[in-house]
């Protein structure tokens, strides 16, 4: 019941765009140097051919690299651009499809690509703040202050909107790379109770990982997010999407697309998981729910704009 409700918004919410092929054919295209991006556009393949076929027995899915996508008759057909490398490529007029869905990329980056209108959406790669925000409120529920580290791209949100809509004061540190952001991190984790993790390679990555997670621990404080590995390090908590649920949400836009040639706004994955590094909540004396009841809670108490911030 809860597919069919959503299939039923894309439907009424998509943007009109360019004109299918008459038969429907649908390229999806990876960088030509990256294993691990062919191995998901494998997946992804398989994943429509599997769920769309008995729909559109004539459907076409293929594998191109951006190379072999450039030299093809792209008219009218649909690509799906794997990963943040091929969006400059996605957004500029050498891209000669009739739509495109920029899939597992940045929110920031996406947004500020200047993306050619009703052309082109996306998948985010990253969970919305306010999601890993009401997280942290769950798991601390007198939390008032916020810090975000913040490196060359902006927010994906603007933090007087993510303070209107979590109800908490978040206090933003710009790093730029020649200035010394442990330093930074460390005067923030004094005035602040958490440290909000953002999709920014640039401050996220495994040569700052460590420093970030030390820094935050001897002061007793934590850090939320930004994916699911690094609560494997050290991060206390995190929203996350799985493989399936990513791709389940792919198949609901091109099932869209296919049907009625409209393709929706860009979007945050709508379905998630929770993760908990349960011996750090230890270590700081929280008695925390497991994942399970964290999940329910959290989609139980969804938020002024529920999943689509």
């Amino acid at each position: 019941m809860r597919r069919i409700l959503w299939l039923f918004l894309l439907i009424i919410c998509a943007e009109p765009v360019g004109a299918a092929a008459p038969v429907p054919r649908i390229d999806i295209i990876i960088p030509a140097d990256s294993t691990n991006l062919r191995d998901l556009s494998q997946k992804i393949q398989t994943s429509l051919q599997h769920s769309l076929q008995q729909q559109h027995p004539n459907l076409t899915v293929a594998v191109r690299t951006r190379a072999e996508a450039e030299t093809s008759t792209a008219a009218g057909a649909l690509a799906i651009g794997v990963g943040d490398t091929l969006l400059p490529w996605l957004t500029s007029p050498q891209n000669k499809y009739g739509a495109s869905i920029a899939f597992y990329i940045s929110s920031a980056q996406f947004n500020a690509s200047g993306h050619p209108g009703n052309s082109i959406t996306a998948i985010y790669r990253d969970q919305p703040l306010t999601r890993q925000l009401r997280l942290a409120k769950l798991i601390l529920p007198k939390l008032q202050r916020v810090a975000i580290l913040q490196g060359e791209q902006n927010l994906p949100i603007a933090r007087s909107e993510l303070e209107r809509l979590a109800s908490v004061n978040i206090a933003v540190a710009a790093i730029h790379q020649q200035q010394d952001w442990a330093k930074s991190l460390s005067q923030l984790m004094i005035d602040n109770e958490i440290l909000l993790g953002i999709d920014d390679p640039q401050m996220y990555n495994n040569d700052t990982i460590h420093s970030i997670l030390l820094t935050t621990y001897r002061h007793g404080k934590v850090l939320i997010g930004p994916s699911k590995p690094f609560v494997s390090a050290g991060s206390l908590a995190s929203c996350y999407s799985t493989t399936d649920q990513y791709l389940q949400q792919l198949i609901d836009i091109v099932y869209v697309y296919l049907l009625t040639e409209k393709l929706p706004s860009a979007q945050y994955p709508k379905n998630y998981q929770i993760a908990v590094n349960q011996q750090l909540a230890t270590s700081l004396g929280l008695a925390l729910p497991d994942e399970a009841t964290l999940l329910t809670r959290m989609q139980d108490t969804a938020g002024e704009c529920g999943d689509d911030c």
